[in-house]
């Protein structure tokens, strides 16, 4: 039988086959948190549940893992698939703006270390997926989803002196009545549960050979979503379900921090269940994030003290 996962570990790498020299703990005792599978069928379904094109030449490897938002990764993950830096605008406000242009890769390592001294190690992977969720009772979790071209059995750790596990702050607020901005205004619903998948389009440069690989890299982003909503009347639904376009924004107000979600213009498709005239109804809207011509992003996150 397996012995037990002790700790995981993960790094940025400086390039391409190139072990990072800084880490940083993932999850500790805890074995379910990160899961990969070394094969081509896996990334095959990692691709097969994409919106976003992906090219599988020289990937091995296909997993992910989950985590709540108060998690000291969590900033770092944005950063790294929406192709930007949170950076403060000049009046205290840190922001961080999605860039559809951006196509550098960023390559990460995940050194998973088990008690019978063996470490597990994947290196050359892409950030390709990441699903926010945001519930009305509180929960916020993320999952990421990675492809990777390297995995390994190695019987010395890679990681030296890693940073431990850090958890922050204003990741744990709940939705409610009100708590989503319809074109800057309430609407008078409540909301039970919001969605943001980021994705990122995977290719493999021709021209760069590394490994027996050609090397990936990250290309076009791409943002999806749904919200599910509890509509009081039919006036308030049809004010939602009337538009082609809105931009939709939500602030979680907790733990010392006000962290805004904006998105500046969304497609929206609504699946509604409604009730007779009276009734409530009940709705779940998805909607595609479209590039704004004001802001120049389809998603924006802004963070100020409360």
């Amino acid at each position: 039988m397996k012995n037990s996962n002790t700790a995981i570990f993960w790094g940025e790498q400086s390039d391409y086959n190139v072990d990072p020299t800084t880490w940083h703990e993932l999850s500790h005792n805890n074995p379910d948190s990160f899961s990969y599978t070394a094969t081509k069928e896996a990334a095959e379904e990692l691709k097969n549940n994409s919106v976003a094109a992906v090219d599988l030449s020289g990937y091995e490897v296909a997993g992910g893992f989950g985590y709540n938002l108060n998690t000291g990764v969590n900033d770092r993950l944005l950063e790294i698939i929406l192709g930007g830096v949170f950076t403060d605008d000049g009046g205290g406000t840190l922001v961080l703006d999605a860039d559809s242009a951006a196509d550098s890769a960023i390559y990460l390592a995940f050194d998973k270390k088990w008690t019978d001294s063996v470490y597990n190690y994947y290196s050359n992977m892409l950030l390709q997926k990441l699903e926010l969720v945001f519930e009305a009772d509180g929960k916020m979790m993320a999952t990421a989803s990675l492809l990777g071209g390297n995995a390994e059995t190695r019987t010395v750790a890679t990681y030296s002196s890693p940073t431990a596990k850090t958890v922050v702050g204003g990741r744990t607020g709940s939705l409610g009545l009100n708590a989503i901005s319809f074109n800057g205004a309430g609407f008078g619903a409540c909301v039970s549960k919001v969605t943001i998948v980021i994705e990122r389009a995977v290719t493999a440069s021709p021209c760069l050979a590394s490994g027996g690989y050609k090397k990936p890299k990250n290309g076009a982003l791409k943002v999806t979503g749904a919200i599910d909503v509890h509509f009081k009347d039919h006036t308030h639904y049809q004010v939602a379900l009337n538009e082609e376009t809105a931009s939709i924004s939500w602030v979680d107000t907790s733990g010392g921090k006000e962290r805004t979600y904006l998105l500046p213009k969304v497609s929206l498709t609504g699946q509604p269940s409604p009730g007779g005239n009276d009734d409530d109804v009940m709705a779940s809207f998805e909607y595609t994030a479209l590039l704004d011509d004001v802001l120049a992003t389809e998603l924006r996150i802004s963070e100020v003290d409360a």
